[in-house]
């Protein structure tokens, strides 16, 4: 599926060359999937991080890795009914940002998010647990 959303945050020299910093991101989500040959379908409508980011100064680009609490939406069909809950769990991921002028860089990040179980339907045997794998890529606008 894809993602399309915004993020914000900052970035601070810990170090000579080492870069810190705290990253919170919201993103619509076209994530879907089915169950037991279609019979149940869910989605994930919905998702954000908050993160921390530790990354290396390396002049025209910034390796880092990143990590934190993630959170998501999801909704479960079944038959005539639907179920929404959202989900809360953690995300780990590394990354690089390329300067593309002074003010603007592109970035590219591979991210794992574990978004934790919830029961749906009031049902407690069979909780739907959510993870994803994703690879972003977008523009950052400094000031």
């Amino acid at each position: 599926g894809w993602l399309v959303g915004v993020n914000a945050g900052a970035n601070f020299y810990i170090t000579d060359g080492i870069v810190g910093g705290i990253v919170g991101d919201i993103a619509w989500s076209d994530v879907s999937g089915s169950l037991y040959d279609d019979a149940y379908q869910y989605s994930i409508d919905w998702q954000g991080s908050l993160r921390g980011k530790l990354g290396f100064d390396a002049g025209a680009f910034m390796p880092y890795l990143t990590g934190g609490l993630a959170f998501a939406h999801g909704t479960f069909d079944f038959e005539d009914s639907s179920d929404s809950q959202t989900h809360l769990g953690w995300t780990v991921g590394a990354g690089v940002e390329i300067a593309a002028t002074e003010d603007l860089s592109i970035d590219v990040l591979y991210r794992y998010s574990n978004f934790g179980e919830k029961d749906y339907f009031g049902e407690t045997e069979a909780p739907l647990s959510l993870d994803q794998h994703a690879v972003t890529v977008g523009l950052n606008w400094k000031f």
